[in-house]
């Protein structure tokens, strides 16, 4: 993203060429530039000029909803000219048809999550339609432009034909504007400063997953192979960095994050998410805690809490990923966290024989942590300790086969047994604090070969209501144990017919741990609308609750 102010041009992974001076470029291993968003603003400044002047194209077209005004030109010969082919023989090419019909679609998809606040192009280039300018960006090494109000437009490439793109053709321009058109929003709302880019950036690429899932242009900014700091490559670098350098993909695969919100809660996710920006207008500020204590209202979770459940889940993606993955593209991203980091850096092995072990967990604020505690196939299990102190949140994933279950610790503590019996173990850390100032913690993993199932008697289950609910097409639940179990999780129709086995007889720690039913039956068939019953056992314990799924 290019940031432009009145004599001052800050570039994100912008251009060279063209603009040599403004920026740099992305490169892949072998050289080649990779192109991302170039998307520009202005904030106001009425003692100086606006930097650079709007192009003049010979042809306009006014989408079906009346909301964009495109401007072309087919001539021949021109760097600009879009792709001349013209299917229904009506004057205008069927590129810029399409990107009509697809910027209706995006925005409408805007307005429905309630981003309501209009587009404004102040009246310039013919019109009141916000403006969307085809002209020859490849030189410039970027997707798209956006500009910022009060004479707000964007600008795109003519064709994604060339090489730097990634995705090309109609699939490029599609997703540039589902990610620049969220740039024309957001600006709508809330110009912001340089402290909000990594924000703007994160939901922009976000909302191209949201609108083309079936495209994946994003997973390149996953890939380590390919670019620097990517998201996955440290949990420890905070979620709001910025950019660090010319390879830096941080704050796109940030996108991930805010799949995160959204796959935990679709309507408290998006309401975080539009509330960030409103409340970035309200107080004049694009500052991090005004993202965090946004998303804290809206998710109900201190901002720990969702940094130390989102490293869980993008922990089990890649090889990683579970039968049924938390991320709907998880098993696709192949550099699963923390991929940049040592084995000595967040491994510990052989506990069984050193008995206990100390294990320093560091990061920022908005930062995380992820340790692995290897099981070494020894009898007994393992007791987990933490001095997390108030601004810290960390979580506990045992896999097992094609299983992932998660233990919210009680007290900073948490005990497994059994450990023989499971494949992994991952701790999982969130600060929430927003500060630069790294702070630590010390895990303490201790083995205990004595650490047995205790009595039926002594026994205690819970099961919380699920979330949300109603729901389609899947819903999530918590259930505790106080003490180890195996545990078995069914859903069964009204009438008491089995529906769903969702785990048989599978052991599970004390504390709080989370489930997911995905609306499928055994056979993989999506069950119709109606009522279903959950009901958890564990050591002759049954809890149940009524779902709702309404299709």
């Amino acid at each position: 993203m290019k940031l432009r102010i009145p004599l001052m041009f800050l570039a994100f992974y912008a251009a060279v060429g063209a603009k040599p001076a403004h920026g740099y470029v992305l490169r892949a291993p072998d050289g080649t530039p990779g192109a991302v968003c170039g998307t520009m603003l202005m904030r106001t400044d009425h003692s100086r000029s606006r930097p650079a002047a709007r192009v003049t194209l010979p042809g306009s077209f006014v989408s079906p909803a009346r909301w964009f005004r495109i401007h072309y030109t087919t001539a021949g010969g021109s760097a600009d000219a879009v792709p001349a082919a013209d299917a229904n023989q009506n004057g205008v090419p069927d590129w810029v048809e399409l990107a009509a019909s697809a910027a209706d679609s995006v925005y409408g998809n805007y307005r429905a999550l309630g981003y309501t606040t209009p587009l404004t192009d102040g009246g310039a280039s013919g019109g009141t339609e916000y403006d969307i300018f085809f002209i020859n960006l490849a030189p410039q090494n970027v997707y798209g432009y956006t500009f910022s109000p009060p004479d707000g437009y964007m600008e795109l490439d003519n064709d994604y034909a060339e090489r730097i793109y990634q995705t090309k053709g109609v699939t490029g321009l599609r997703i540039t504007l589902a990610h620049e058109l969220f740039h024309s929003v957001q600006f709508a709302v809330w110009v912001g400063g340089n402290d909000g880019i990594w924000w703007q950036e994160a939901t922009a690429t976000f909302m191209e997953e949201y609108n083309y899932p079936d495209i994946n242009d994003y997973w390149q900014y996953l890939d380590p192979d390919w670019f620097c700091n990517t998201l996955f490559e440290n949990p420890a670098t905070p979620l709001n960095q910025g950019s660090t350098g010319s390879c830096d993909t941080h704050m796109y695969g940030a996108a991930v994050f805010c799949q995160y919100l959204v796959r935990t809660d679709s309507v408290s996710g998006h309401a975080g998410i539009r509330y960030s920006f409103d409340r970035q207008k309200v107080l004049r500020s694009s500052a991090p805690n005004v993202v965090a204590d946004a998303l804290e209202t809206t998710m109900q979770q201190p901002m720990r809490e969702l940094i130390a459940g989102f490293w869980t889940r993008a922990y089990f993606t890649g090889p990683r990923s579970p039968r049924t993955p938390f991320f709907p593209d998880g098993a696709s991203w192949t550099s699963p966290p923390p991929s940049a980091l040592l084995s000595a850096d967040w491994e510990i092995k052989r506990l069984g024989s050193s008995g206990s072990r100390q294990f320093p967990v560091r990061a920022a604020g908005l930062g995380g942590g992820i340790v692995r505690i290897v099981p070494d196939r020894t009898a007994g299990g393992v007791r987990l300790t933490t001095d997390a102190t108030a601004n810290w949140a960390w979580r506990v994933a045992v896999s097992a086969g094609d299983s992932v279950r998660i233990i919210v610790p009680r007290e900073n503590r948490v005990s497994m047994s059994n450990w023989d019996q499971v494949d992994d173990i991952v701790v999982t850390f969130g600060n929430g604090a927003v500060t630069s100032t790294e702070s630590q913690i010390m895990l303490t993993a201790a083995y205990d070969p004595e650490l047995t199932r205790p009595a039926p008697e002594e026994f205690l289950l819970t099961l919380e209501q699920n979330r949300p609910n109603p729901f389609n097409p899947g819903t999530e639940f918590d259930f505790s144990l106080s003490e180890p179990a195996g545990v078995t999780i069914r859903v069964y129709s009204v009438l008491g017919t089995p529906v769903r086995t969702l785990v048989n007889n599978t052991v599970y720690g004390s504390g709080i741990h989370t489930g997911s039913w995905d609306g499928l039956d055994d056979r993989g068939t999506q069950v119709p609308s109606g009522v279903y019953i959950l009901q958890v056992r564990a050591l002759g314990r049954t809890r149940s609750r009524k779902m709702v799924i309404v299709r």
